[in-house]
């Protein structure tokens, strides 16, 4: 359990931590004029509102994570379910936003799939462990 706690924090907190970066840098490279303060506001914010909006699928992917310790499924599968998933809990906050008319997002929501997916498969996932 402690370590599909590790994992999932690690998923969790390198996702809305960079994900905010990745934005404000493709966002500056297709020509967005962000000053330098104005650059670091927008990553702040994206953070704060990112952990936010996430928190409730931190929650279930940590769930989803702990019931994939009990199976017997090979690491990879378990990473195919676990990404899978996940896409899933990024995109429903990102619907629930559509409902208050902010329905612009759709790279930013793939910025924060990308992300997820790379940490997913980067970080070690050790299910076996019964901690």
């Amino acid at each position: 359990m402690k370590q599909a706690l590790t994992f999932s924090l690690k998923v969790w907190l390198t996702t809305v931590l960079v994900t905010p970066f990745v934005i404000a840098l493709t966002e500056a490279l297709h020509g967005k004029d962000y000053t330098v303060s104005g650059f670091f506001l927008f990553v702040v914010l994206g953070i704060i509102f990112g952990a936010l909006l996430s928190l409730i699928s931190f929650g279930c992917f940590y769930c989803v994570t702990i019931f994939i310790k009990g199976t017997s499924l090979k690491i990879k599968i378990q990473k195919v379910i676990l990404s899978l998933l996940a896409i899933a809990f990024i995109i429903v906050p990102f619907m629930f936003l559509q409902l208050f008319g902010i329905d612009h997002l759709f790279i930013s929501c793939l910025h924060y799939c990308i992300v997820v997916l790379l940490c997913i498969w980067l970080y070690k996932l050790d299910l076996a462990d019964t901690n």
